[in-house]
């Protein structure tokens, strides 16, 4: 609470130092302490999602989460030609399961499924892409929240299909 409440002139002055320096100094950024009130929650291990987390996933802190099933879905620009006033990745979200395939168009019939979009068709800057390390073939289901359901390559429909009712909690 101290980085996030300064009690005296000198805490005001470093974390107005430290803050200033982490635009643009990684260094620094590790420095900003703004404990577990500013990082999502992380659903690593939930029955709602599909895969396992990498063995290094950091749990530190402050520290950046890979794009795994179970973590916030990393924001980006996009250009969404038929939702021009979408400008965010994940203003795509809606109140369903969000599908995002890398040079696929993901199609699975399911009530589920809000929309279904490839992102090399509407990521013209190839952020989201490397936010997601997302590459040709790869796809991931986004729950309404924003959180990946489940991150996967090259999937059949099966796979992707079985993805998507565990996101919803169904056993089929």
């Amino acid at each position: 609470m101290r980085f996030l409440v300064p009690q005296s002139d000198a805490e005001w002055a470093w974390r107005r130092d430290v803050l200033e320096r982490a635009v643009v100094d990684p260094a620094a950024r590790a420095q900003v302490n703004s404990g577990k009130l500013a990082e999502p929650y992380w659903y690593l291990d939930s029955p709602l999602t599909t895969g396992r987390p990498r063995e290094d996933f950091p749990t530190t802190a402050g520290q950046p989460r890979p794009p795994v099933a179970g973590v916030l879905c990393p924001d980006a620009r996009v250009n969404v030609p038929r939702e021009p006033s979408v400008t965010r990745l994940r203003e795509l979200f809606g109140t369903g399961l969000t599908v995002l395939g890398h040079t696929i168009t993901p199609t699975v019939d399911t009530e589920a499924l809000t929309r279904a979009y490839r992102l090399d068709l509407i990521d013209r800057d190839g952020l989201a892409a490397e936010a997601l390390h997302a590459a040709p073939g790869w796809c991931a289901v986004v729950r309404s929240d924003g959180h990946l359901a489940a991150v996967l390559h090259d999937p059949d429909a099966d796979t992707l299909r079985a993805a998507l009712n565990r996101a919803r909690g169904c056993s089929s």
